[in-house]
């Protein structure tokens, strides 16, 4: 087992708790142990998007850990992903900065998906960062956080050969992106977007914890 001491931090608005707890049980299910999860939940203070603050503040809880994850409240995680994470980080040469080079998002409700690539750089839902890592927090624009991470960061994006996280997209609760609304996922012409009708794919993916995202379709649309 590495050595790595590692800290997780969820920011969050307590507005999808289901979520948020659903959360909390895949931190607690990783194989790599993890030596602080900050919840960074508090009453607005500045503009609505302020995803980049919220960061900041549960980054400064954990300075004393070697790799930090940003984790999002709503996305799935397997449970090796922070094991894998940490041994490829590793193998690289523990970088200011890791990640994975492609994103898939999942819309729960329209059950649709979409991969983007984007070599060089991960999304913030897959990447982990040393919490020195000389970012400047403030440069940051909110709307593109983690575009602007992987700009001031030297590190490392890849491919990883199994899929180990997930972005779920759904609309709930204070919400970044168009991604998050069924709109986005029904165009007419919905480029390089796929269909899961009977939510095949997904299952695929994530096994056993598809159960958890039907209850929330249940429970919406009921």
């Amino acid at each position: 087992m590495s050595g790595v001491k590692v800290g997780v931090v969820i920011p969050t608005r307590n507005n999808r708790p289901v979520f948020l707890k659903q959360c909390l049980e895949y931190v607690k299910r990783q194989t790599h142990p993890i030596a602080k999860t900050v919840v960074v939940d508090y009453d607005q203070k500045t503009f609505p998007n302020d995803l980049a603050e919220r960061y900041q503040y549960g980054f400064a809880q954990v300075t004393d850990c070697d790799l930090v994850f940003l984790i999002e409240d709503d996305d799935w995680y397997r449970a090796d992903y922070i094991a894998r994470m940490v041994e490829r980080w590793e193998f690289h040469g523990k970088p200011d900065i890791y990640g994975i080079n492609d994103s898939l998002y999942y819309h729960i409700f329209s059950q649709r998906y979409w991969r983007s690539v984007h070599p060089g750089r991960a999304s913030a839902y897959s990447t982990a960062m040393r919490p020195n890592a000389p970012l400047n927090w403030e440069r940051l624009d909110p709307l593109w956080m983690d575009i602007g991470i992987w700009e001031q960061l030297k590190g490392v994006a890849e491919d990883l050969p199994h899929r180990i996280s997930v972005g779920i997209k759904h609309g709930i609760g204070d919400c970044g992106g168009v991604g998050h609304y069924e709109g986005f996922y029904q165009r007419k012409d919905p480029t390089g977007m796929s269909a899961d009708h009977d939510y095949e794919q997904l299952r695929e993916w994530i096994g056993a914890d598809l159960e958890f995202y039907l209850q929330v379709i249940r429970s919406k649309k009921a």
